[in-house]
């Protein structure tokens, strides 16, 4: 109780991201923050020409007392908020009604001020916490030709798969992300150029080719707010999984891996890994397109994947 409701954020988002956050530490950390934002939720993270910064409404005396250094401690902000829910979604977290209306009620006075970061974190907790229609009611989230494409062809793909999601919201959340761009990447917090493929990138995809699998690279979607690694005709997202995604030399996929497929998956995306461990063994395109051809049969077979699916997503995927 006696943190800076920052500093609980910011600890909650390490531990999840390394997957050392169990539940009860995570429960105890939602409660706090979420009883402190019921009595004080004022201030608002912004991202200036300066840096981050923290807004107060309320004003403070010159001289210190140590009754306003634990009330500035009990203060929440939107970024406390933002930064709590996305730990939860990363440590496995699905639907939360009650933090995701107090991160909205937050967010909803201060989108225009948020950081970038932040409104990328904002995106993938609405994503995960708002109950969206099944996946297999609708294609998958299309494909982008650039991260620059209007905000508002985004926000109605979202406002699709939502009866839930309050229109206006996400109107002004995507046109936010779309208008603080320009500044994350003057400031290097951010570069909007797709991302370098790794080497064995590259070799999947070009035994891929190989097998005439139509493919893109580096697929940008939500406005840029996640890269498919190589996105396949019919709605495929295959995610080749270097070293980085694991959980130290385990082959267990650390918590933000599995998160960024969920994201995928609840967005209509059939999410297939290609662990490096696996793919770097075989040897010679005659094993390494043998053993891509099952793990695209196993991946098709499953259920949930309709032809209209297939069939609507096909036009976005471009090859490369």
């Amino acid at each position: 109780a006696g943190f800076h409701s920052l500093t609980m954020s910011n600890l909650a988002l390490s531990f999840s991201r390394a997957g050392c956050l169990d539940k009860r530490l995570l429960a105890e950390v939602r409660g706090e923050i979420l009883g402190r934002s019921l009595k004080r939720c004022v201030g608002m993270s912004a991202l200036s020409e300066e840096g981050l910064c923290m807004v107060d409404t309320k004003p403070r005396s010159a001289s210190p007392d140590p009754r306003e250094e634990e009330d500035a401690n009990m203060m929440v902000s939107c970024q406390d908020l933002v930064g709590v829910a996305w730990a939860s979604c990363v440590a496995g977290e699905q639907e939360d009604t009650e933090l995701l209306a107090r991160v909205l009620m937050s967010a909803e006075a201060n989108l225009e001020y948020l950081s970038y970061p932040l409104l990328k974190q904002l995106v993938q907790v609405v994503i995960t916490m708002m109950p969206l229609k099944r996946s297999s009611e609708l294609p998958p989230t299309p494909l982008l030709s650039s991260v620059h494409s209007a905000p508002d062809e985004v926000a109605d793909d979202l406002l699709r798969r939502s009866d839930a999601l309050p229109p206006s919201f996400v109107y002004r959340m995507m046109s936010a992300l779309r208008v603080q761009m320009p500044m994350a990447e003057r400031m290097g917090l951010a570069s909007f150029e797709a991302p370098q493929s790794s080497n064995l990138h590259l070799k999947v995809s070009e035994t891929l080719r190989g097998m005439k699998v139509p493919h893109g690279n580096e697929q940008p979607v939500l406005g840029g707010v996640l890269y498919i690694d190589i996105a396949v005709d019919g709605g495929l997202a295959i995610e080749v999984d270097g070293p980085t995604h694991f959980v130290g030399a385990s082959k267990e996929r650390n918590p933000e891996t599995l998160f960024r497929a969920r994201v995928l998956e609840k967005l209509g995306w059939r999410v297939l890994s290609v662990p490096f461990t696996e793919f770097q063994s075989l040897r010679g395109t005659k094993e390494k397109s043998a053993y891509l051809s099952k793990c695209l049969r196993k991946i098709d077979s499953r259920k949930g994947f309709s032809r209209g699916q297939r069939n609507g997503q096909k036009k976005h995927a471009g090859k490369k």
